[in-house]
């Protein structure tokens, strides 16, 4: 068991799109099976759209604590109004929200959140097919500075069948 995990993945557009429901949910389902297996006592998500409110959404749903490490002010400002509307409903469920770097979007200010997610937990857990870009980057720090990393991917294909 872990006590506090920090999390990274892909963005809906690599995990089925963005209104492939069927999809989200079981994206949805492998993380909340996982958590229920390994009981974590805290997470940290840096809560951009895709596998990061994905793993919001499940904290909330099974009252598990969260730490919302938002890169920077306004990183939703340019998401459609019903994305915006969940992100502050999360945000407002979060145990601590944490604005990682001061000023607006940069590529630079997204290291820095991932980088913070995983110097605050002991264990990482991803939702990664392996492709490089910003998970991949995540993935690859975490195991710089120590961290065991759980990669979920293959999860989401166990029992499917085309």
């Amino acid at each position: 068991m872990h006590q506090v995990i920090s999390v990274t993945g892909h963005r809906p557009d690599k995990l089925g799109g963005y209104y492939a429901l069927d999809q989200q949910k079981r994206v949805e389902a492998v993380f909340a099976s996982w958590c229920v297996d390994n009981a974590p006592a805290l997470v940290v998500t840096g809560m951009a759209l895709g596998f990061d409110t994905h793993v919001a959404r499940v904290c909330v749903l099974l009252g598990i604590p969260f730490i919302a490490a938002v890169p920077f002010t306004g990183q939703e400002g340019r998401w459609s109004k019903i994305s915006q509307e969940e992100y502050h409903y999360l945000l407002r469920k979060a145990l601590q929200v944490h604005v990682v770097s001061a000023g607006g979007f940069s590529s630079a200010s997204m290291h820095r959140r991932n980088h913070w997610m995983v110097d605050h937990s002991e264990l990482t857990v991803a939702m990664w097919d392996g492709s490089p870009g910003g998970t991949g980057a995540c993935v690859n720090y975490a195991q710089e500075v120590g961290r065991t990393v759980v990669n979920l991917w293959d999860n989401l294909f166990d029992g499917f069948v085309s």
